[in-house]
């Protein structure tokens, strides 16, 4: 872990429910548990955060800044698209790091 500090602060943030599912998806390979989404979330967003950290950080993510019309939903559809693909990369990275 490049972050050997515990977590100390609560985030609060809406997520859209096709990233979520990805999200817990991969919490049930690595963190399942008893509960209604059969993960540790926590423990789950906080290896995807420092694996999206450390790959902003090398370079090998780059993230593209654009303006997304609140009423299309196009683009709104498109977006989740983009974040559904950085997860996979993510997720293949966080293979890499898990013991």
């Amino acid at each position: 872990s490049i972050f050997k500090i515990m977590p100390n602060k609560l985030l609060n943030f809406r997520c859209p429910d096709e990233l979520l599912a990805a999200i817990d998806n991969l919490g049930k390979q690595r963190y399942p548990a008893d509960n209604d989404n059969g993960c540790e979330r926590s423990k789950t967003l906080l290896d995807i955060i420092e694996a999206g950290v450390q790959a902003l950080g090398d370079g090998t993510i780059k993230i593209e800044r654009k303006t997304v019309n609140k009423n299309s939903k196009t683009d709104i559809e498109n977006t989740v698209r983009q974040l559904q693909e950085e997860m996979e990369v993510m997720n293949s990275r966080l293979k890499k790091l898990s013991p």
